[in-house]
């Protein structure tokens, strides 16, 4: 059973992009979505841990996922790089929330799910004009940035119960 879940995965992740996925992603991956585990993975730069919460929402239907990041650059690059890889066929509909382009309209329709990827940082998603709960979301909430895990643990209130993967 796992290994045909694991094949599926790599299946799926063959679909969007020209490449193989390396064994920790997609136990990372298997983790998220069969296991439905929390996950905590710290991996090297230029690892590939963006692929994950990119192949998400194509691979589990009616889900979202939030991805809360440090850097606008970062944003407008994993933006950038779901639109071409996975916008065919309506698979996934990423957004950028940034203090460029924030408006209550885009916050109203996020809730419903018409996006399946909002990228965003900690200062938008907690800023007092931010319209958004994350208690509705059907999926998950992904943080770019070992910086980012005391904003994880404020929003979590320091529940540390996930699985870690070291890569």
């Amino acid at each position: 059973m796992i290994s045909e879940q694991r094949s599926l995965i790599v299946e799926a992740v063959q679909l969007f992009y020209p490449f193989n996925p390396r064994k920790e992603q997609v136990d990372c991956i298997h983790q998220l979505v069969y296991e439905k585990n929390d996950l905590v993975l710290v991996a090297k730069t230029s690892f590939g841990k963006s692929l994950i919460p990119s192949i998400l929402p194509s691979t589990v239907p009616q889900s979202i996922i939030i991805v809360i990041l440090p850097l606008l650059a970062l944003g407008e690059e994993q933006t950038a790089s779901i639109q071409s890889h996975l916008s065919l066929g309506g698979l996934a509909n990423p957004i950028f929330v940034n203090s460029t382009n924030i408006c209550k309209q885009q916050l109203r329709e996020i809730k419903p799910g018409i996006y399946t990827h909002i990228f965003i940082s900690p200062e938008i998603l907690t800023g007092k004009d931010s319209a958004m709960s994350l208690h509705h979301l059907p999926f998950g909430i992904w943080f770019d940035g070992s910086q980012l895990m005391r904003f994880a643990s404020f929003i979590f209130g320091g529940n540390n119960s996930g699985k870690l993967i070291p890569v």
